[in-house]
């Protein structure tokens, strides 16, 4: 009797440390997903600041996403990495106005979120505050796809140019998704 119910605790063991894995590997797949998610993130709010996308709505969605941890200090950081700080706008810098535009956009959630400041964020606003529009060159630059190594970057002098009552030379947000769209679907033009 006594080595049935040893055999029974070991049984009971075996299952508690199974059990006990098999936890670990779901939080282990649900941490890889959470960064995952991070990551689509923010490729999005890369590729909406940097062609220069004027849409409120869309701005803060990805800021309150909520796989962005409620816009820690560390996220903040990271946004301004992929933003203001990347190195393409540092070549191809988005208009003045629009930078100031995103960032009390960012600034705005990280209060709705009554997240702490990034310091780093903070210093970036009011240097772009301070600074004043020379009317110089701006750009909008495209990443299209998932991952584009070699974004498309168009220059921009003032705002819109209307010629002759047209829409004027200005960018349509339907030809960017097309043109995604084109990109992830090449087996829909072979042969045409």
């Amino acid at each position: 009797m006594e080595t049935n119910l040893s055999w029974l605790g070991k049984l009971r063991n075996q299952n508690s440390r199974i059990q006990q894995r098999n936890t670990q590997s779901f939080s282990f797949f649900k941490i890889a997903g959470n960064i995952w998610k991070m990551g689509t993130i923010f490729n999005q709010i890369e590729k909406i600041f940097l062609s220069v996308t004027k849409d409120k709505n869309q701005i803060v969605s990805c800021f309150e996403s909520p796989a962005l941890q409620k816009l820690s200090i560390e996220v903040q950081e990271r946004i301004l990495k992929f933003t203001i700080k990347n190195p393409l706008c540092n070549l191809y810098a988005p208009p003045l106005s629009y930078q100031k535009f995103f960032l009390r956009c960012l600034h705005e959630s990280v209060e709705k979120f009554g997240s702490e400041y990034s310091d780093d964020l903070m210093k970036t606003y009011t240097d772009i505050l301070a600074t004043t529009d020379d009317g110089r060159i701006s750009y909008h630059s495209y990443k299209i796809g998932w991952v584009s190594w070699y974004p498309k970057t168009l220059q921009k002098k003032g705002s819109c140019i209307v010629v002759k009552n047209t829409t004027g030379l200005q960018t349509w947000e339907a030809a960017k998704y097309m043109s995604e769209w084109c990109i992830r679907n090449p087996l829909n033009f072979d042969r045409q």
